[in-house]
């Protein structure tokens, strides 16, 4: 698959920039479309790599910077306890992270509770506790309110 063909797709499948939350020259931060626990988001590049090796090196060390946000952010906004970034890109290709916030106990967010079904094992990928656009749209919110900068 081109680069260009691997970022339309993933696109479409992530809904970009539908769900974006922030954006860099080399990165994008967007909430999951699937949710397997609240706070849910992907960290993909903006250059089209389709690996890590092929990530421009000067956008590396915005990577860790904006994974360390995205981490703060999971904890302050939803009470996460751990953060796990998951660089998975066997369905999808584009160089991408899941980044799951992980809670050891239920969360309540958008008046209803969220648990993490696989505390403290591994994260349920299968699972999605979204109940449609609205929840997309709140988690969008929340997120977009924090000083990514």
């Amino acid at each position: 698959m081109t680069p260009e063909g691997a970022t339309r797709d993933f696109s479409a499948a992530f809904r970009l920039p539908e769900l974006a939350v922030h954006a860099t020259a080399d990165w994008i931060l967007s909430v999951r479309p699937a949710q397997p626990v609240v706070g849910a988001l992907v960290l993909s590049t903006a250059h089209g790599a389709l690996s890590f090796s092929e990530v421009p090196t000067t956008a590396r060390a915005g990577l860790v910077e904006l994974m360390g946000r995205a981490e703060e952010a999971a904890r302050s906004l939803f009470g996460a306890v751990r953060m796990n970034a998951l660089c998975l890109m066997m369905k999808d290709p584009l160089f991408h992270f899941h980044l799951l916030p992980r809670y050891g106990a239920p969360v309540d967010h958008g008046g209803r509770s969220w648990v993490d079904p696989g505390w403290p094992g591994p994260p349920d990928l299968a699972e999605d506790q979204a109940q449609g656009d609205d929840d997309l749209v709140a988690l969008q919110k929340v997120y977009r309110s924090v000083d990514w900068v």
